[in-house]
């Protein structure tokens, strides 16, 4: 059974060692730079990171990376966010920042179980209400852009810089 659990003392050298295949590593950062990326927001950013292992039972086989950012209608913090002021009316959203299922772990439908708790994570608001999560694809990745779309994430005509594809559930 899939559960989400805090990264912390108890378990992050367990996060530390999962391993993406090697046909993963050009379309997702590597655990350590995840873990910088959670350590700077915690230090000084504006969105608190939600750092969670992904348990089967009680193993860790993945992760996920979530922030939360409360929208202005006029000059967000990232130019890319104003799309979803202006096209979709979002006030907040949560984004999911990174996502992983060890690579000894895949094939299993673990992704997919794994999936389903972070958006009913993030639909209870673990930081507030949001109108939508989103997330960055990188083109080329079919399994996870598959995986994304299978969950109700479309595409929404934009990219952030070349090659990534950014993908929006409403909430």
């Amino acid at each position: 059974m899939i559960k989400l659990r805090e990264i912390d003392s108890d378990n992050y050298e367990k996060v530390w060692e999962l391993k993406s295949l090697d046909s993963q590593k050009s379309f997702k950062d590597t655990v350590a730079k995840d873990f910088a990326t959670a350590y700077l927001e915690l230090l000084e950013g504006d969105h608190p990171p939600m750092f969670l292992a992904i348990y089967n039972d009680e193993e860790v086989v993945g992760y996920a990376l979530i922030l939360y950012y409360e929208l202005r209608e006029e000059g967000n913090d990232h130019e890319e966010f104003d799309i979803f002021c202006k096209d979709f009316g979002d006030k907040a959203i949560y984004e999911l920042g990174s996502f992983m299922i060890d690579a000894g772990q895949q094939g299993k439908g673990l992704g997919k179980a794994s999936m389903v708790k972070i958006i009913e994570y993030i639909q209870s608001a673990p930081k507030g209400s949001a109108d939508s999560v989103f997330l960055i694809c990188r083109e080329g990745n079919e399994a996870a852009e598959k995986l994304f779309t299978s969950h109700g994430f479309k595409y929404i005509g934009k990219q952030v810089v070349e090659g990534e594809k950014v993908m929006r559930l409403a909430l």
